[in-house]
């Protein structure tokens, strides 16, 4: 036990500062996360990296930014104590998972990591680190953001923490004036943009990244990156002008780089486009132009707004008929090509096979058979969130799925949400009151609930109403 409060639970990885361990909070039974850092002369700027980390979090709360709860010091180490996040770092998600999101998820991310940073520069913190190991997502792909013990505040004079003449951050991630030692409030902005670059390409490391120090320094310096869509889509108009607004926050100079609340701005205006080809083109023109950034960034999001509401209310006037039957039969057999990837255990396949045909937008009578199949594609690689939202997405396009009801509920029994699992089974049981297969696994929930009664009652009428369910029965309690 910690400071007569925290029960110590597992050793959950170790940085450069010290252990990282999951905890209970005695205090209010929440889970925490609680960093070490050992007390030696030789790491003084390490225990006051921690103390600022405390600092800036404690005052500085927003919903994608991890929370400080607490700062300790027992003997010769001190103790912080964090928010416990249960999920990955974006930097496993790109690396473990590639391409297992949509873009329009990837964007939604993005802007709220974009968010989190926005607060903290607009209260004149710059964060200095920026980077997918120091993105965490939640169950929910809701990104926090970790790791301020670098951080610095632009509003008060505050002393540094590095000696003089090393680079501060992490090498592949910094602005140019990183790495000249001047400070800028726009040097977060570049490390964000190198971030979204290389997540919306999947990129398994910084687009920057060279065989070593003195090449990684020069690219970041001397390179520009092309649009990340090459590495997607080349013809896709939301990529691009997405891969428009990063390099207008990856200009070299800081004075004529776009700020953070511009570039969020740009981005949660980008989640608007569709199929307006003329702001791709309007943009790249004012990229290649001699037109001051400022200015540029100024015409492209007035375009966007402009061009967006123009789309809205004329597209649904204006779409021509399509050949229904050539549409179907393109569908049905993407769709076999789909179940195929599935059955076979081609699982990555599947998702990413999935995504392409959800993305094109095809309103088809059977997709709710590609969420169907993408989930259970999810669940195979142990996903199992992107599997419930999936299957609920099945369930909004065809609500009599009785299947469906059935996996949600025993997904949502594998996580002990109980009374959410009981819910699927009662739905389907509402629809068809002789379904089996509800009252079998509505059996095996009340089974895990420790209510033995009801299910032994939902177990005798499984069987009365299909025998087959008699063996699985038996098997099921002999395993457990």
């Amino acid at each position: 036990m910690l400071n007569n409060r925290y029960q110590v639970l597992e050793k959950l990885g170790e940085g450069s500062m010290g252990v990282v361990c999951r905890a209970l909070d005695k205090s209010n039974n929440r889970l925490v996360a609680i960093k070490q850092c050992t007390l030696s002369t030789k790491n003084d700027k390490n225990v006051e990296r921690f103390k600022r980390e405390y600092q800036f979090l404690s005052q500085n709360q927003h919903k994608n930014i991890v929370k400080a709860y607490d700062l300790f010091r027992i003997e010769n180490r001190y103790y912080l104590v964090l928010e416990y996040i249960r999920g990955i770092t974006l930097g496993d998600l790109i690396f473990e998972h590639p391409r297992s999101i949509l873009f329009s998820q990837q964007l939604e991310i993005a802007i709220q990591i974009c968010d989190g940073v926005k607060f903290l520069n607009n209260r004149g913190i710059v964060h200095r680190d920026l980077k997918p190991d120091n993105i965490i997502l939640t169950e929910n792909y809701v990104p926090k953001i970790l790791d301020m013990g670098i951080a610095k505040s632009q509003m008060r004079d505050m002393d540094s923490l590095t000696s003089a003449g090393k680079v501060v951050g992490t090498i592949s991630y910094m602005s140019p004036e990183q790495f000249s030692h001047k400070d800028s409030n726009k040097i977060d902005v570049f490390s964000l943009a190198i971030l979204f670059y290389q997540f919306f390409a999947w990129l398994p490391g910084s687009p920057f990244k060279g065989k070593n120090f003195s090449q990684t320094m020069h690219r970041i310096l001397k390179e520009t990156l092309p649009c990340f869509s090459i590495y997607t889509d080349k013809n896709n108009l939301q990529h691009k002008t997405v891969g428009n607004f990063l390099q207008l926050a990856m200009q070299k100079n800081p004075t004529q780089r776009i700020d953070i609340n511009k570039l969020y701005f740009a981005l949660c205006n980008a989640r608007q486009i569709n199929n307006i080809q003329n702001l791709y083109n309007h943009s790249n023109n004012l990229l290649t132009s001699r037109t001051n950034p400022r200015r540029a960034m100024y015409i492209i999001i007035c375009t966007l707004i402009v061009l967006t509401a123009i789309f809205v209310y004329y597209i649904p006037f204006s779409s021509q008929p399509t050949d229904k039957k050539t549409q179907n039969t393109t569908f049905t057999k993407s769709l076999e090509h789909l179940e195929n990837l599935h059955n076979t255990g081609k699982y990555t396949q599947a998702i990413q096979h999935a995504n392409t045909m959800i993305e094109k937008g095809d309103a088809h009578p059977l997709l709710y058979r590609v969420y169907s199949c993408r989930a259970a594609a999810y669940y195979r690689n142990g996903m199992r969130d992107n599997a419930i939202r999936d299957f609920h997405q099945v369930l909004q396009l065809n609500d009599k799925a009785l299947k469906i009801y059935v996996k949600l509920g025993a997904l949502y029994a594998q996580k002990r949400l109980f009374n959410k699992s009981l819910q699927q089974f009662n739905a389907a049981l509402r629809i068809k009151p002789d379904y089996a297969a509800a009252y079998y696994y509505r059996g095996i929930t009340y089974a895990l609930m420790k209510q033995k009664d009801k299910a032994q009652t939902n177990f005798k009428i499984a069987v009365r109403l299909d025998k087959r369910y008699m063996q699985k029965i038996h098997k099921y309690y002999r395993e457990n």
